[in-house]
């Protein structure tokens, strides 16, 4: 009878030291990536300046948006929401998309904008009626506040009432050394520039 010494060992160390390279060059490629990322994160400005929000009552279905313009004339609204320096968070609908719309009760419609940076000039801040749903006339409170300490800078209530319909909430200018100054509120369409009127 013939012995056989064929062993598959060499085989099987050579297949499991293979997979062990893989698994530890899979871990280093990880690492980079995380490390990658966080680099990324602490490029990010994440230092809101100023803050502006426009809240209704649930029970208040109608579609109201904010309208800000920047020192550049650069307009932030619900078709552009986003520049160099200001974002629109939130666009609210009123109750378009809303679940449980009989429910008057839950918390207020709202639209934020964000300015991101203290880039000095004037703002100005308007509400517009983009769609009236409701017969009953909309109270909307906005407020304008520095978000570093808090500050309001402007709080307002306003009431609109028909489709089209714009109000100027404020006007604000910010320094060259970030603080901000608040400056009358007189009437400058931005909407009605924009959009027009309803039809």
């Amino acid at each position: 009878m013939k012995r056989s010494y064929h062993s598959n060992v060499a085989f099987l160390d050579l297949l499991f030291n293979t997979l062990l390279c893989f698994v530890v060059f899979f871990a280093l490629s990880i690492i980079q990536m995380k490390k990658s990322d966080n680099e990324n994160a602490t490029n990010i400005n994440l230092d809101s300046h100023i803050m502006i929000i426009a809240s209704w009552p649930m029970r208040y279905g109608d579609d109201i948006d904010l309208y800000v313009r920047d020192p550049r004339n650069e307009v932030i609204f619900f078709r552009n929401k986003n520049n160099a320096i200001m974002h629109l968070d939130r666009d609210d609908l009123g109750s378009t998309g809303d679940f449980g719309q009989n429910n008057v009760d839950g918390p207020a419609n709202r639209e934020i904008v964000t300015i991101r940076d203290k880039f000095p000039g004037t703002y100005v801040v308007n509400v517009h009626m983009f769609r009236k749903s409701y017969k009953d006339p909309v109270p909307v409170e906005v407020r304008i506040f520095k978000v570093k300490d808090g500050k309001l800078i402007i709080e307002k209530m306003v009431i609109l009432s028909g489709s089209g319909q714009e109000k100027t909430v404020g006007r604000f200018k910010v320094e060259n050394n970030g603080e901000i100054k608040k400056l009358n509120n007189l009437f400058i369409p931005i909407a009605f520039n924009i959009i027009g009127t309803p039809e």
